[in-house]
């Protein structure tokens, strides 16, 4: 089912996780396992029915392209069929992690997106958002030193969700404006 912005506009990060998707500390220590870790906590929050296709769809896009980044993140994903939502686990580890296909990329914070098949503009949008947090020093570093699932939260309600732009007659090819 696809959200409708109508309805409900998302306004920040936080619409599309909770504190329990939330990992202040992974227990994992290598990227497979860390997507397996996040997963577990997707499907126990009722966000993933099928954990084993959706952690190998994530593991083939991430061969094939790893979404590591500065400042340390990886942002792996998976667009499936099947899914009610889009929803994102983050865990963050004290020990940086060697990523993916990137030989000299290490990690310490993960950001798991579920997203359905057909939501690839709301996908965006959030990709964006986050991208925006990556440049903002001052919560980059309150969200590395937050010690608790719900510090983490409450820093991710401070970054606005990019809102997608209003279709305006501007937009319109010449051939369809009123004349």
């Amino acid at each position: 089912m696809s959200a409708n912005l109508n309805e409900q506009s998302p306004k920040a990060l936080t619409h599309f996780t909770s504190p329990e998707l939330i990992l202040p500390e992974l227990q994992s220590r290598t990227a497979a396992s860390v997507i397996g870790e996040l997963s577990g906590a997707l499907q126990r929050q009722g966000r993933l029915s099928d954990l084993g296709g959706f952690c190998d769809a994530v593991m083939h896009r991430e061969l094939m392209s790893a979404t590591s980044m500065s400042p340390g993140w990886a942002l792996p994903h998976a667009r499936l069929k099947g899914l009610a939502r889009i929803s994102f686990a983050i865990g963050r580890s004290s020990r940086p992690l060697l990523w993916l296909g990137d030989r000299g990329s290490r990690v310490h914070t993960v950001f798991l997106f579920a997203v359905p098949e057909m939501e690839a503009k709301t996908y965006l949008n959030l990709i964006a958002s986050i991208a925006r947090l990556s440049q903002n020093a001052e919560l980059v570093e309150k969200l590395r030193l937050a010690q608790t699932a719900g510090a983490m939260f409450q820093i991710l309600e401070q970054v606005p969700l990019r809102q997608p732009r209003p279709a305006s007659a501007a937009t319109l090819p010449a051939c369809l404006e009123a004349r």
